[in-house]
Parts: structure tokens; sequence; C-alpha cells
């Protein structure tokens, strides 16, 4: 469904992945007068004054969303999946490095990071909202890393996304949006853009979510990091086979 070369996307893609990476670090290094001047927001508003659900896909890059929320005097939560270290000495390293870079990234979100592995998530993010934080998590998960998916148009077919979040979300009164953000093409300028998912049900917003990154996906392909997970978004859950 993509009409762009996949030469164009592949090498994209090398460039979305690299200036992400860097703008982790970069991030730490600017100062807020610079972030204040530099990185280009639409709607950020919105968010401010109560806790919300940010729900994101994993295109472009969104380091810049901690600092520029930090700026505003705001507080996040990120729920993420960590894993088990490796085996090898390699893979144990690797595994220790991300312990490090989380605790900066804790440090400059404000709040606690809440960890999946162990479970009691959904606890964890109505305490995050009790104190005032947003909670910011990515939904383009596919159905084997989740508790709980169903299926949304995608690409024209049924892909399956977690629905949990937002039935979450809805219970208790929390407003959600969606954060896309990514770089100005002409100079690699961070850019943060802030939607108000809409519908009247947790699946009509989840649809609205994914439709939105969908035409994102396909006006810029090689913006979304997830390529190689491709397939596992239509393969159902085993519930639902």
């Amino acid at each position: 469904g993509l009409t762009q070369p996949v030469d164009d996307v592949i090498a994209h893609l090398r460039l979305t992945r690299v200036v992400d990476f860097a703008d982790m670090w970069l991030s730490l290094l600017r100062s807020d007068r610079w972030v204040k001047r530099v990185v280009q927001t639409i709607d950020a508003e919105r968010i401010r004054g109560e806790p919300s659900l940010i729900l994101i896909f994993h295109y472009g890059g969104g380091w810049w969303m901690s600092r520029y929320f930090r700026l505003l005097g705001e507080r996040i939560s990120i729920v993420m999946f960590r894993g088990k270290p490796g085996a090898s000495l390699a893979d144990r390293f690797l595994h220790k490095w991300g312990d490090i870079r989380l605790k900066w990234i804790e440090k400059i979100c404000g709040a606690p990071l809440i960890v999946t592995d162990d479970g009691g998530a959904g606890q964890k993010v109505k305490a995050a909202w009790d104190s005032g934080a947003h909670v910011y998590i990515a939904s383009d998960m596919p159905p084997i890393l989740v508790r709980e998916s169903v299926p949304v148009p995608f690409f024209g077919r049924d892909g399956y996304f977690p629905i949990r979040p937002l039935r979450l979300a809805a219970a208790n009164n929390i407003p959600v949006y969606a954060l896309i953000s990514g770089w100005h093409p002409s100079n690699l300028t961070p850019t943060l853009e802030f939607r108000r998912l809409q519908g009247d049900t947790p699946e009509a917003r989840l649809a609205h979510l994914v439709a939105m990154h969908e035409a994102r996906i396909r006006a810029h392909p090689g913006a979304w990091h997830l390529w190689g997970e491709w397939p596992l978004f239509f393969d159902p859950p085993k519930a639902a086979k």
C-alpha cells in the first residue's frame, strides 16, 4: 500500500533511528531557553493543568516531549516493557546500560517510570493520574506483547492494537491525546503535535488514533520504527483465533 521506493524508505528509516538515538542525549544538554526557542509544538497547551493519557506510535522521535513537559511544569510517567537480560555478557551489558538510560529518562520526566514486567501496571497508572501526572504509552504494540488487543482497520486489513489503556482512561474520566512527534524535514527541528482523540467509546478513540498514524506512515513510511514487526500486528491474539 506504499508508493515510495523501498530504498528511499530504508534510508529514511536509518536516519530516523540515528536522529532519535542522538536526540535523547542532546535533550539532556540543551538549555531550557533553547528548547523553548527551537522545539515546535502544536496545541501543547491543551495538556496543561489536568492529568491525561498520551498515546503514541513509534513514529519519528519523541524525546523532546519530556523536556518540553517539564518546561510547562507538567510531570509524566512513561509505561514500558523492560524485559530480562540475555545470557551473554554483551546482553547483560546492554541491559545495564538500559537501566542507566531509564534513570535519566525518569529524572527528566519528574515522575516514576511504570514498568509492566511485574504486573500491576493498571494500579500504577491510576496512582500516577491521582498524583497529577500524565501517562505516556506506545500504542503500536503487537498482540504478543499485551494482555488485550482489539481489531482496528490498518492498511486495509484488521490490525490488532491494545485497548486496555483507553478503557482505563474512560473508567477514570481521563482525557486522551495522541502525540505525533518528528522533525521538520528541512532542518531537523523537533516537532510535537497533540491531538485530542475523538469518539464515544475507547474502541472508537483507538480507531481514530490508528487512522491518524496510518496517514502519517503512508506519507512518511521511513519515520515508523517498527517495520520489522509489521506482520505481528495482523496476527490475532490467541483468544480471537
